[in-house]
């Protein structure tokens, strides 16, 4: 990733993030976890009370599925609420019997950002009186953490409610100031309304401001719901063009309230589905992270099964290297995505795939390196009718003829 460059004059103006006297206290800090830290997260998620798929709360096969994507979270160390939380206009009452019993039940390790569905009644006083502290100063509604070694973000997307989200609005000022305050070298933001989408709603340049700041800070994630779909997104910068130093977004609109079909497809999209409900994973290393989207399994197309997962670098770039790997199912065959960050001392990769204690090598022939120094991206189709959970291994092959295993991941059924 680019290296953090921020003005120095914010950075003496603004200082450390904190509150202000007067102002309400930051969320109260999450537990420290034993391990990597592992966030679970989806928006538009919990059905209003009075929808006619509500069914008591256990929902339909294909509407508000809210307590079946919530058995999803158990085990995390955060959960992400990605806004539209609760339906229709997130009135206090809606919380209490929707979105309580589901995901409500890990209120405590929430860390949320609101949505437009929120603010629908003219303000977000359902959101801000079931989260209380946990969702931040009510008059702004984003704040930052620290999970780990990583530093997180959660901003407001409705703009209209809070000044603005462009360049010199508070909101923006705020953010460059709390990247200027961070130590941290991973970064993670999460806000509603996404800045890239090829659902219905598309990509919003809105976000630009807020993309450009977190891409001049050096940024590694991006999540967003919105879009009742999921989709992962290369890196990219804000004008929509692929960058291995830019940054990965995820469209994580699978929380359970229903899902819609895409609309036409945006530049740099990797994966997608909108036939599966379902909450996205990510384990957050030191200096990388994996990702891993889990299916809820009441609802779901078996004409077109889905899975993705993978994983790659954060922090500040590498000189050698794989910088991701990335698997995706679709029907029988699955899909292997790497992208290098430096080829100077590449020779080559072979791929591997291990299943029920064997072992098989899917390449005849050394996949060669293409010798660029600022890196390439790959693509391998494996063809096989794989059943059951299989692991792929990426090795590289170096110019002294030396392999080494760069990267190794699980697809689920």
């Amino acid at each position: 990733m680019l290296s953090r460059i921020l003005p120095l004059s914010l950075v003496v103006v603004f200082g450390c993030v904190g509150s202000a006297a007067g102002q309400p206290a930051a969320p109260a800090r999450l537990a420290a976890p034993t391990a990597d830290p592992v966030i679970a997260a989806a928006g538009d998620i919990a059905c209003d009370p009075g929808d006619e798929n509500f069914n008591g709360g256990a929902g339909t096969a294909q509407f508000c599925r809210q307590r079946h994507t919530a058995t999803l979270l158990s085990g995390v160390d955060a959960v992400l609420p990605l806004g539209d939380t609760q339906y229709f206009e997130g009135a206090a009452s809606a919380y209490t019997l929707s979105y309580g019993p589901s995901w409500g039940q890990y209120k405590s390790i929430s860390r949320p950002a609101p949505g437009n569905h929120e603010y629908a009644s003219g303000s977000a006083g359902g959101y801000f009186t079931f989260f209380g502290a946990l969702a931040g100063d009510p008059l702004k509604g984003y704040y930052s953490y620290d999970l780990g070694t990583w530093h997180l973000i959660a901003l407001n997307s409705e703009c209209t409610f809070i000044g603005g989200c462009n360049v010199g609005s508070l909101q923006e000022i705020w953010l460059q100031a709390d990247l200027a305050a961070t130590s941290k070298e991973c970064i993670l933001a999460y806000w509603h309304k996404p800045r890239y989408s090829s659902g219905r709603y598309q990509s919003d340049p809105t976000y630009i401001p807020f993309w450009n700041v977190l891409d001049a800070a050096g940024a590694d994630v991006v999540l967003s719901g919105h879009d009742h779909d999921y989709e992962r997104f290369a890196p990219q910068n804000s004008n929509a063009q692929a960058d291995p130093n830019g940054i990965r977004q995820f469209v994580v609109g699978t929380g359970g309230v229903g899902l819609r079909p895409f609309g036409d497809t945006a530049p740099n999209t990797e994966i997608r589905t909108s036939t599966a409900f379902g909450v996205l994973k990510l384990t957050l290393h030191a200096t990388s992270y994996d990702w891993l989207f889990v299916r809820e399994s009441g609802f779901e197309d078996p004409a077109v099964p889905f899975s993705d997962s993978g994983t790659a670098i954060c922090g500040p770039p590498t000189a050698v290297g794989v910088s991701s790997f990335s698997a995706a199912r679709t029907g029988a065959a699955t899909r292997l995505i790497w992208h290098t960050a430096s080829e100077s001392r590449a020779l080559g990769f072979n791929l591997f795939r291990s299943q029920q204690g064997k072992r098989v090598r899917l390449n005849r022939v050394l996949i060669p390196a293409r010798g660029r120094a600022r890196g390439a991206r790959y693509g391998w189709l494996d063809r096989s009718a794989v059943r059951g959970q299989a692991r792929y291994t990426l090795e590289l092959v170096g110019v002294d003829g030396r392999a080494r295993r760069v990267g190794s991941l699980v697809v689920p059924r």
